[in-house]
């Protein structure tokens, strides 16, 4: 099973990409330009989501 959760960053936050800094998502996720996006976790487990420009 998969969970995911839409989050709203704010414009700050557009156009970003995101990685699991963990590693349990291989995909990546981008913000819109209003800092929007949706972001996934496997079930059972931990996603850390942080842009990827510091990773």
């Amino acid at each position: 099973m998969m969970a995911k959760k839409t989050i709203h960053l704010g414009e700050n936050y557009g156009n970003k990409t995101w990685r699991d800094f963990l590693g349990n998502r291989q995909e990546s996720v981008v913000t819109d330009e209003n800092g929007e996006a949706t972001f996934f976790c496997n079930g059972g487990s931990v996603s850390v989501w942080v842009i990827e420009e510091v990773i």
